[in-house]
């Protein structure tokens, strides 16, 4: 019998093998394959850390505001982003959706064929997406949604700001 734990990090994980025969070579020859940064072996246990981006991860999605992907759209094809919206439009045949920022009027076109059903228009979501930018349009490709009917948009800014705030002022580490 083989044991694994995974832990996940934000940018890599680590596997940890225990309670296996020794006859598995091929569970080595898997791991040596995946671009390890660290093996570390002892008798019936190993440690293998790996980085996710060797491993093809999907990306987190990065807090932006509607109004800043509708002005600067065009500079951010392919970009995995978080954004909150009203949905103005759905048209659940097409898989299209219209998103609106209730404050700014800003509006941004949603494909939703991976988010389907999507409910009633009117409601607030926060979508997690990529977006991709042809024929002078920008488009959200939608993988992830919630409802968050109620969320003070007011303080969701104010907070993002600050964070946004912290991240620049913190010293880098290397």
């Amino acid at each position: 019998m083989v044991t694994c734990n995974i832990l996940f990090g934000q940018s890599n994980f680590a596997v940890i093998v225990t309670s296996f025969p020794s006859n598995l070579s091929n569970l080595f020859d898997l791991f040596v394959n995946e671009s390890i940064n660290v093996l570390i072996c002892s008798g019936h246990t190993f440690f293998a850390w790996f980085k996710m981006q060797s491993m093809g991860g999907i990306k987190h999605g990065e807090p932006y505001l509607l109004n800043e992907i509708v002005e600067n759209g065009y500079t951010m094809d392919g970009l995995s982003v978080r954004i909150n919206g009203r949905l103005l439009q759905h048209d659940f045949q097409n898989c299209r959706a219209v998103l609106a920022d209730p404050k700014t009027g800003c509006s941004l076109k949603v494909n939703t064929s991976l988010i389907e059903p999507l409910e009633e228009a009117g409601s607030l979501f926060q979508l997690i997406g990529e977006l991709s930018h042809s024929g002078g349009e920008t488009v959200l490709n939608a993988r992830l949604v919630r409802c968050i009917d109620g969320m003070d948009l007011v303080l969701y800014k104010k907070a993002l700001e600050l964070q946004r705030q912290y991240f620049q002022d913190r010293p880098k580490v290397l």
